[in-house]
């Protein structure tokens, strides 16, 4: 699996919490700021449609999330 380093991520314009501020949609910011998301292992299965959570897509803008059936979950 691709890691990104942290070298690459600031040169990418990810901050030290690896955050993009420019590649955020409106609604995942708010999600950010409002503290809207939960944690869950990467194993995890998601209620609604069964597969691991770790195989759901990643939060463009948020190296950290991840886009869960059910709302944004960090793993």
């Amino acid at each position: 699996m691709f890691r990104m380093t942290t070298e690459m991520a600031t040169a990418m314009g990810y901050d030290e919490a690896g955050n993009c501020a420019k590649l955020l949609a409106r609604v995942d910011a708010e999600a950010l700021e409002a503290g809207d998301f939960r944690r869950v292992a990467g194993e995890a299965r998601c209620p609604r449609c069964g597969s691991a959570y770790r195989l759901h897509p990643p939060v463009q803008g948020a190296l950290w999330l991840t886009r869960g059936c059910d709302g944004l979950v960090k793993l």
